[in-house]
């Protein structure tokens, strides 16, 4: 089952705000990716319910993908 933007974000705000833990918020969904879910908290964190809510401006990288030059990450 695909959730939809506003169940992730719903989804981070159960292990953010409410303190639950990663797994009890992947089961709430239906059993969501813990890798996943972490990506998505760090995508929270770092720009808020904007990156939800608002998908005009699509591009939010990882700090992984921020701090490796252009020049190589997109070869």
């Amino acid at each position: 089952m695909r959730l939809t933007l506003k169940q992730k974000m719903k989804m981070c705000e159960e292990h953010i705000i409410k303190g639950k833990s990663l797994s009890h918020a992947s089961e709430m969904y239906g059993g969501y990716d813990i890798g996943s879910l972490k990506y998505l908290i760090n995508i929270y964190k770092r720009y808020g319910k904007e990156a939800f809510i608002n998908r005009e401006n699509g591009v939010y990288m990882t700090f992984k993908e921020m701090s490796i030059p252009n020049n190589i990450y997109y070869k």
